[in-house]
């Protein structure tokens, strides 16, 4: 599993080692030919779950997406590629807490049982409290 946080105006790849500070907003799950992702966007640049899929798209060249629906209600499909429903997050690195919560209207649910497991399997994510609210 791959963790991208695109949080930063940069849309920062968080690696190995999350920064410091404390993040809340949407995430997708996004299964792929070769990995998984699990990409956050704060609320502020995330109103929909599909605006996150959307610049996941154009950030990855292997992932081209179909609009489906535009709108309030867009969604966009990726070909080849599963985007395994998504929610709501609140990240605070400084206590290595991950709160997990909600559905996405677009994308539907994510899986609360094998995500929080998936995450620690992250180099430097083992050691996070994953909670599913």
């Amino acid at each position: 599993m791959v963790i991208e946080d695109y949080t930063a105006i940069g849309f920062d790849h968080l690696g190995s080692q999350p920064s410091a500070g404390v993040s809340e907003g949407k995430f997708v799950h996004i299964i792929g030919p070769d990995d998984e992702y699990l990409v956050f966007a704060p609320y502020k640049q995330a109103k929909w779950h599909a605006q996150i899929v959307m610049e996941f798209c154009r950030r990855h060249e292997d992932a081209s997406c179909t609009v489906l629906h535009s709108g309030e209600d867009a969604r966009f499909d990726v070909p080849g590629w599963t985007v395994s429903g998504g929610g709501h997050y609140r990240l605070r690195r400084n206590e290595k807490t991950l709160e997990l919560g909600g559905s996405s209207k677009a994308y539907g649910p994510f899986n609360e049982v094998t995500l929080p497991g998936k995450i620690r399997t992250v180099p430097g994510w083992a050691e996070y409290r994953i909670s599913v609210r």
